[in-house]
């Protein structure tokens, strides 16, 4: 579901397989219900077709082109990388295959940011202790791994 649609769209196509060129995918559209006869399948069946719209009298259905198709999956898979690897990964990728642009290198730079934001963050979070017995085990040392100037020593007494 797309939240800024007012209703749902759709459209079906019967394509062949082979490349095509210079077409409007609007050529290939077929009703949904001829497709779902003959694979005998119904597709989408909650959805209320009596409030469907047509996807080709909104979108045109338009055909991308390969250099189209690849900015559009790539800015897609880039936008929610599940970590670091995978982002340097595809960024690695898209460099590889010629399809390095401004626009996925900006987002690129901002995503490796927001993951080095939040890598600091936890480490800041993280707190050593580190236990250290002074003396006759009276008193206990315990530092934090954040910076002195962050989070100075604490004593603590320990029972006996």
């Amino acid at each position: 579901e797309d939240p800024s649609l007012e209703r749902p769209m759709l459209g079906a196509f019967v394509v062949p397989n082979k490349p095509i060129q210079n077409v409007r995918l609007r050529e290939f559209e077929v009703d949904l219900e001829e497709i779902e006869k003959y694979v005998g399948v119904r597709f989408h069946q909650d959805l209320d077709r009596s409030q469907v719209a047509s996807l080709c009298l909104d979108t045109g259905c338009k055909l991308n082109d390969y250099r189209e198709f690849q900015d559009f999956f790539w800015n897609r898979s880039m936008s929610n990388p599940w970590n670091m690897h995978q982002l340097e990964r595809d960024w690695k990728t898209i460099c590889e295959r010629g399809l390095k642009s401004e626009k996925l290198e900006q987002l690129y730079l901002t995503k490796k940011q927001e993951f080095l934001d939040k890598q600091k963050a936890k480490e800041d979070e993280k707190v050593a202790v580190k236990v250290a017995v002074q003396g006759s085990g009276d008193t206990q040392s315990v530092e934090s791994s954040a910076t002195k100037s962050e989070q100075p020593a604490v004593q603590l007494a320990a029972a006996a």
